[in-house]
């Protein structure tokens, strides 16, 4: 009955113009988050990998990620993990001559772990490259960040857009002339979208999975979200 009422009274969130997107896919967690233990100079940083091995990259190519650990509800974002990115701020591969050239570290490194990264066979990705990086092409704006798999009450607010995301987490766009994203994340956060989530979505163990298709159908009252609104600019 409730979600019956719930969607009787709201619109679709896709109906706003909101997007939902996951973070960037690397096929190989393993070689491209790393942690960064000291900076050297502008030109090299002592980096840990998951099995412990450190070696010396250029920082240019460390970009902090946000992964499903660094998101709760409301939190200040404060990614641990750094992402090794051969490629530029768009998202387009830089050509292993660039690479070997400018970037001569993080080349070595990432031919001794050749042999894995071209085992992901993804097409028009170089050995080297990133599986998908569309999150790096939306525009720079405040975007709501969610864990995938959730508990409710743990989206936060990415206002400045400084941060890439992983794989496990969802971001939400939404045109500002439409949507005031603090009212968003206020509802996002309320017991009553996660009792629309639990009904709605899979599970995966003893969690839900959120599912960008189901997640589109959430039902949004205009009034609360709209920049005008009284509402809106309360819990803004």
């Amino acid at each position: 009955g409730l979600l019956a009422n719930m969607t009787s009274i709201g619109r679709p969130m896709r109906e706003y113009a909101i997007r939902v997107t996951t973070g960037i896919v690397t096929g190989a967690d393993s070689v491209f988050l790393v942690r960064e233990l000291h900076r050297v100079d502008q030109h090299k940083s002592l980096v840990r990998d998951r099995s412990g091995a450190q070696f010396f990259i250029e920082p240019a190519l460390l970009r902090p990620i946000i992964r499903n650990r660094d998101v709760y509800g409301y939190g200040t974002l404060s990614p641990r993990s750094l992402c090794i990115m051969p490629h530029d701020q768009f998202g387009r591969q830089l050509t292993e001559e660039q690479l070997r050239n400018d970037y001569p570290l993080a080349f070595e490194y990432l031919c001794r772990h050749r042999k894995q990264l071209e085992s992901r066979r993804a097409k028009g990705l170089a050995w080297y490259g990133i599986r998908s990086v569309a999150s790096l092409g939306l525009p720079r704006a405040p975007r709501l960040l969610l864990k995938r798999i959730t508990a409710g009450g743990d989206s936060t607010l990415d206002a400045e857009t400084a941060f890439m995301c992983h794989n496990s987490v969802l971001l939400i766009t939404a045109p500002a002339q439409k949507v005031e994203m603090f009212a968003l994340l206020a509802i996002f956060n309320s017991h009553l979208s996660w009792t629309f989530l639990e009904a709605s979505m899979p599970t995966m163990g003893p969690d839900r999975v959120l599912r960008v298709q189901k997640l589109l159908q959430f039902p949004l009252v205009e009034k609360l979200i709209h920049p005008d609104s009284q509402q809106a600019r309360t819990l803004g």
